[in-house]
Order: C-alpha cells, then sequence, then structure tokens
C-alpha cells in the first residue's frame, strides 16, 4: 500500500483500516522462497518477526488455511506464537489496534537538539487529538552516544526511561497525554538537569 507520505502506516477511511503489509507470510515463504522445511519455515518467520522487532515495526502472523494451518505445518503456528510470547510485544486485536491508531495518529512528535555534541535538547509531544493517549512508548535516538543522559518533564504525569546498550537508544514511556495538550521532555548526559 503507497499512501504518499504515509507510506507503510495504517490508512484510515471512516470506520475501515488498511494496515499495510509488513512481513513476509507463508504464501511467500513456500511459494516465492521454495522453503517447506517445517523448521525452515519457522525460522524464516521468526527471522521475520526479529527483522521487524529491531526496527520497532509491527509483525502480523498471517496464515492461509490449505498452507500454513494443513498438515504437517500447522504446529508451526503454535511455535510461532510461543516465540512471539517470548518477547517484549503487544500482542492485540485488530480492533484494539484500530482504536489505538485513532489516537496515536493525533500525536505529533518534535524534537529539537540544542547540542549535538553533547545530546542535549527537548522532546515535545503534541495530542492533536480530542482523547487522552495512554502508555505511549517513543524510542530515541541521540545525536551523540551516551548512557548517561537524563530525562525531566514539569509535567505530573511521570515519565520513565531505559537505554539500550546494544542500539545506544533510550525507550521513554509516557503514562498518558490528556487531549490538546502538550508534554516536553528535557534532556541532556551531564549533571545538569533542568528543574522546575
Amino acid at each position: 500500500l503507497a499512501n504518499g507520505e504515509n507510506e507503510g502506516q495504517p490508512l484510515i477511511l471512516d470506520d475501515l483500516m488498511i494496515i499495510p503489509k509488513p512481513n513476509k507470510d507463508d504464501y511467500d515463504i513456500f511459494y516465492r522462497d521454495s522453503i517447506t522445511e517445517p523448521a525452515a519455515v519457522l525460522n524464516e518467520l521468526k527471522d521475520e518477526l526479529d527483522r521487524i522487532y529491531d526496527l520497532g515495526g509491527y509483525f502480523i502472523l498471517t496464515y492461509h488455511s490449505q498452507i500454513l494451518a494443513a498438515y504437517p505445518n500447522y504446529p508451526i503456528i503454535a511455535e510461532m506464537i510461543d516465540y512471539i510470547k517470548s518477547k517484549k510485544i503487544w500482542l492485540t486485536t485488530w480492533q484494539e489496534l484500530t482504536n489505538w491508531w485513532r489516537k496515536a495518529h493525533n500525536i505529533e512528535l518534535k524534537i529539537i537538539e540544542t547540542n549535538h555534541q553533547t545530546a542535549a535538547g527537548s522532546l515535545t509531544l503534541i495530542n492533536r487529538g480530542h482523547t487522552s493517549v495512554e502508555d505511549l512508548s517513543i524510542q530515541f535516538f541521540p545525536s551523540y552516544y551516551s548512557s548517561k543522559i537524563q530525562f525531566q518533564t514539569k509535567s505530573k504525569e511521570p515519565i520513565n526511561w531505559n537505554f539500550d546498550a546494544q542500539t545506544g537508544s533510550y525507550e521513554i514511556s509516557i503514562k498518558k497525554i490528556k487531549p490538546r495538550a502538550y508534554y516536553q521532555i528535557h534532556f541532556n548526559p551531564g549533571l545538569t538537569v533542568p528543574t522546575y
């Protein structure tokens, strides 16, 4: 699905949400890649999930009744679900995803680095929607690698963050952004953190 500047993102048309296919499904693996041995198929699906997981994207486990859901392949589905559950992943239904996307697509993110040498600056999130957005997670890659960046906000809503040394990124978690409100986070790798 190509949707201009929003390519790769869901397209909402009234009550219909079209989600682009981000990964291979069983048809791609069996017929396009010619992989049919069950262990190899499972490994291919796991590789697809890992690739998308590392990018912070979404994975859709799609299968056909005459391919993966047919004997002798159907145990692959259960093994893949177990593998998915072993990761830090939001397992959801289409309805939950649609409801979340309707809220989340109203969030605008602006990043201003005031000092590229030390990765100091601010993140501003603006909720342009009419409803609160809860449990928001942002993966932030500062231009300067530092495991000592501190984050602070003057909002009463709590902020949590974790550093991932492997990727050099921070996962920032925000409990709630109210409708028509903004949330500003200052970041600084030094000992001096903006106080309010």
